[in-house]
C-alpha cells in the first residue's frame, strides 16, 4: 500500500497532466466504508479536497457533505486508479477525472474536433433553370449554304444527216425539232450557194 506522502505526490502528478486547472486542498485520508457521510469505493480508497486555480470551484472526493454550500460532491480516489497511473497505466485515473468534471472529456473533444462547421446562411440561389439559361451560350444562326441544283441529263445528238429519232422527254423533242431545222437551214444555204457558184462561173 502507497503511503499518504505517496498517494498525495502521484495524485498531483497526475492532475498536472490530465487537470492542471486544479490543485490539492485537503491530505489524503482513508475513507471509511460504514461511515454514512463518507463516499466509499470499494474497500480501499481516500478522500481528498480539489480546488480551481482560477474560479476557486471546490470539488470534494469521498465526502457526502461539505462545509461549502457550493462544492460539488464525488466518489473517492480508489487506490487502486493510483496504483495503476504509478506502474504506467494513467488511463484508469484519467477517466476517473473525466467523470468527475475534472479532466477534460477526450470524446467530447474528438468530438468537437471533427464536427463539421454549420455553413454559413447565403442568400436563395436562383432556380436551377434559370442558372441553366443565364450561362448557356445563345444559339447561333445556322449558316444557309445553296445548294447546287441537281446536273440536268445530258441530252443526246444524232449525227448530221442521221434519221434516227432518239426516245427522250419533251425538252429533248424541242431540242431535237430545233437541230432539224436548223440542218434544213444548212442544207438550203448549201444547195443555194452552190447555184450561185455554178451561175457565175457560166457567166465567165
Amino acid at each position: 500500500m502507497l503511503a499518504q506522502a505517496d498517494l498525495q505526490n502521484a495524485l498531483a502528478q497526475a492532475l498536472g497532466e490530465f487537470g492542471p486547472a486544479w490543485k490539492i486542498v485537503s491530505d489524503c485520508s482513508a475513507v471509511d466504508p460504514l461511515d454514512p457521510s463518507h463516499w466509499a469505493v470499494g474497500s480501499q480508497s481516500f478522500h481528498v479536497n480539489l480546488r480551481h486555480r482560477v474560479t476557486g470551484r471546490l470539488k470534494v472526493l469521498g465526502r457526502r457533505v461539505a462545509d461549502e454550500p457550493s462544492a460539488s460532491l464525488h466518489r473517492a480516489v480508489a487506490l487502486s486508479l493510483v496504483d495503476a497511473y504509478v506502474h504506467g497505466n494513467p488511463d484508469p485515473m484519467r477517466r476517473y477525472l473525466e467523470d468527475i468534471g475534472v479532466a477534460p472529456s477526450t470524446e467530447r473533444d474528438a468530438g468537437h474536433f471533427f464536427r463539421r462547421p454549420l455553413a454559413v446562411a447565403a442568400g436563395p440561389s436562383p432556380p436551377r433553370e434559370v442558372a441553366e439559361v443565364s450561362v448557356a451560350p445563345a444559339p447561333v444562326a445556322p449558316t444557309l449554304i445553296p445548294t447546287a441544283a441537281p446536273p440536268r441529263p445530258a441530252v443526246p445528238v444524232a449525227p448530221l444527216g442521221s434519221s434516227v429519232v432518239l426516245a427522250t422527254g419533251p425538252g429533248g423533242r424541242r431540242i431535237l425539232r430545233r437541230f432539224k431545222r436548223e440542218f434544213e437551214i444548212w442544207q438550203w444555204r448549201r444547195a443555194t450557194g452552190s447555184s450561185d457558184q455554178r451561175t457565175t462561173s457560166r457567166g465567165d
